[in-house]
């Protein structure tokens, strides 16, 4: 089979990235590049010098003052040439079955494929206690209804929703990343937004996270809060393009009920616009 996959890695001070980078080397034959998105290549290539790659490794070089997920990843897709694009975390160790899986799903061209489980190498690590929230979409003649809904299962289970692989195509169709706040929401919010613009999302397979400790909890928590408020405002008003898409600018009238907990409205002065 030809090589038919970019891998999308953005990276911000995570030495675990040589293990990710290492672990996809089991793909290698479906693998054409590895785009390396960061403000620090220079110190990322030294790391990698004495790694002898058998994909080739490219690197993109964002500056920023404050880490923006969305905006690396916007630059990777912008630079790939292959027909499918992976988006993976730079802490994320993969496995081969899990990658087959992914790009069988996605040459549906009408699919968009997440991870289905996300395990730990640290199994009592402190991530899987952080507050999560999950989404349901229906979607009934030209009406939807989105629920935003609190993981139940977060303690057992949690899913890889910014580990994405989808064609370059339908990347580009619903515009890659929203520009959200630093990190959080920006992948979810790309499945509803794919969802409504008429693609089917899958869960597929599962990876290995290599835990490690968070500066704060709290801080990512009220900044992910925010990007889901964010996120809402925009669908909304049908704002479901993201910055890549030439409909950016343009809001497509949506027939949308939105309910969200009531623990997300509480400092966000939205009143009851999504009841």
């Amino acid at each position: 089979m030809m090589k038919v996959i970019d891998v999308i890695i953005p990276v911000y001070r995570r030495q675990e990235f040589i293990e990710c980078i290492k672990s996809l080397q089991q793909a290698a034959y479906l693998i054409k590049n590895i785009i390396i998105c960061s403000d620090d290549i220079r110190s990322l290539r030294s790391q990698l010098d004495e790694f002898n790659s058998r994909i080739p490794i490219k690197y993109l070089k964002e500056s920023f003052s404050q880490f923006n997920k969305s905006v690396l990843v916007n630059s990777g897709i912008m630079q790939s040439k292959a027909e499918y694009i992976l988006c993976s975390d730079a802490d994320i160790i993969w496995n081969l079955e899990t990658i087959e899986s992914l790009l069988k799903n996605v040459m549906n061209k009408e699919k968009i494929a997440y991870i289905h489980q996300v395990f730990e190498t640290q199994p009592q690590t402190e991530a899987l206690t952080y507050k999560r929230y999950t989404y349901n979409i229906k979607q009934t003649k030209n009406n939807f209804t989105l629920n935003i809904l609190q993981d139940q299962n977060q303690e057992n289970f949690r899913p890889g929703y910014g580990l994405i692989m989808a064609s370059r195509h339908n990347m580009l169709k619903f515009g890659g990343l929203k520009l959200f706040s630093g990190w959080g929401w920006e992948d979810v919010d790309v499945l509803i937004r794919g969802k409504i613009l008429g693609l089917k999302t899958v869960a597929v397979g599962s990876v290995l996270h290599i835990s490690h400790l968070r500066p704060s909890y709290e801080d990512l928590k009220i900044k992910r809060n925010q990007n889901i408020i964010q996120s809402l405002r925009e669908i909304k008003v049908g704002k479901v393009f993201g910055p890549l898409s030439h409909n950016y600018n343009l809001n497509c009238p949506l027939n949308i009920n939105i309910w969200i907990p009531p623990e997300l409205t509480d400092h966000q002065d939205l009143g009851n616009i999504y009841a």
